[in-house]
């Protein structure tokens, strides 16, 4: 089974949270396919993530990347660690090599290479953007990634041209030390954030544009979503849930106080 009828994106037993329509795949005579796995990370095509792609070619073709046609891959950081691109390998290790001739169906998987510093992942994404002219957004998927975002910016890092996203629910731990002067773009995705006992609001101050974030649990903080509001800043789509419980000085529903 197919997302597409030209078959380069097979289904891959993801679950399907909206009406999704499958096409039926067949293998001709004298053809072969070849495929990718992404192996933990996603392709991009037409709007939609898929962890495979695949190509059929006539049997006998010499194969070359370029004429495969292979969409940019791409991994999100996971609990605090990125991941960068390190070729196609098969199964069993041996790495892809041009100028093969397509003689059966060959499946190859993305090697990654692990990058531990959230610097050097955020400069790794920006290549990646200028590589392939998009610009989807630097993931947030976990807690881990999220207090290495604030660790960032903590420590001086600025992100006034950078957009975050919001990949997943995360529930932030008593340990929370909050996002402060954000002057960057987040975009909660329609995700929600539930404090467990927190003390500090997802934000400390935000000068940037953050939007379609819900916030639910309990915490002893300011406001809601940012204890300040700083000139300039943008909130948008923002709501906390019914059944948040929030206490702390200069209480606010979204924001403590506006600069």
């Amino acid at each position: 089974w197919y997302y597409d009828e030209e078959m380069t994106m097979p289904y891959s037993d993801e679950p399907i949270e909206e009406e999704t329509v499958l096409y039926a795949g067949y293998q001709k005579p004298g053809e072969v396919n070849i495929s990718f796995h992404a192996n933990g990370g996603y392709f991009t095509i037409d709007g939609k993530k898929v962890s495979s792609y695949q190509k059929s070619v006539a049997e006998g073709t010499e194969l070359t990347l370029e004429m495969l046609a292979i969409p940019a891959v791409r991994r999100d950081m996971e609990q605090g660690v990125g991941y960068k691109f390190a070729g196609w390998l098969t199964d069993t290790d041996q790495p892809w090599s041009d100028g093969i001739t397509a003689m059966q169906n060959l499946t190859y998987f993305a090697a990654w290479e692990s990058i531990d510093s959230f610097e050097e992942w955020v400069e790794h994404v920006k290549e990646q953007n200028q590589e392939t002219g998009e610009n989807p957004g630097i993931y947030i998927n976990d807690y881990e990634t999220l207090q290495a975002l604030q660790k960032y910016i903590a420590s001086g890092k600025s992100t006034s041209e950078d957009y975050f996203v919001l990949g997943a629910d995360i529930t932030l731990q008593s340990d929370w030390a909050g996002i402060n002067k954000f002057y960057g773009t987040f975009d909660g995705n329609g995700h929600t954030i539930t404090y467990n006992n927190v003390t500090t609001p997802l934000f400390q101050s935000v000068n940037g544009t953050v939007s379609n974030i819900n916030i639910a649990g309990t915490g002893k903080v300011s406001g809601g979503l940012a204890e300040t509001m700083g000139p300039g800043a943008v909130i948008d789509h923002c709501v906390i849930t019914s059944g948040t419980t929030l206490s702390g000085e200069n209480i606010g529903g979204i924001v403590g106080s506006i600069d």
